[in-house]
């Protein structure tokens, strides 16, 4: 269930549909899906130097 929302055709489109109870997701899932974008989110932030960093 929540790997259609990871991957495939235009998923960052349907990540935005999980808080509609249209489309609905378990909330076991959702909690799955919104840890994994928040620790991808810090990872990603990390690759970038601060304005500190590149000031030294």
């Amino acid at each position: 269930e929540l790997r259609d929302y990871l991957v495939g055709d235009h998923a960052i489109n349907k990540i935005f549909t999980l808080g509609n109870t249209e489309f609905p997701v378990s909330w076991e899932n959702e909690i799955k899906l919104w840890t994994f974008l928040e620790t991808r989110a810090a990872l990603l932030l990390k690759t970038y130097k601060t304005t500190s960093e590149v000031l030294e």
